[in-house]
């Protein structure tokens, strides 16, 4: 086996250098890879929201796109009114 000094330190250090930003762009990405992160999250605002529970499907367009992962419910109020 030879020893570092007698490998091309060139091709050594370019396998290293794209080796660590592999590295940087998966840590950089985590959270939109699937297994990792769990995919995208998408936000949407219902002005009405009855029947919605957490965990259920998701239907986009009729076919299925995933489930309802949590929800939170948020008071909205209009302007002061003056006029």
């Amino acid at each position: 086996m030879r020893s570092f000094q007698e490998r091309n330190q060139v091709m050594a250090g370019s396998i290293s250098l794209a080796v660590l930003t592999l590295i940087g762009l998966v840590a950089f990405y985590s959270d939109d890879l699937p297994i990792i992160g769990g995919g995208r999250t998408y936000t949407a605002q219902f002005s009405e929201a009855a029947g919605l529970i957490s965990g259920t499907e998701v239907r986009a367009a009729a076919s299925k796109s995933g489930r309802s992962k949590r929800l939170t419910w948020t008071e909205i109020t209009c302007g002061s009114g003056s006029g």
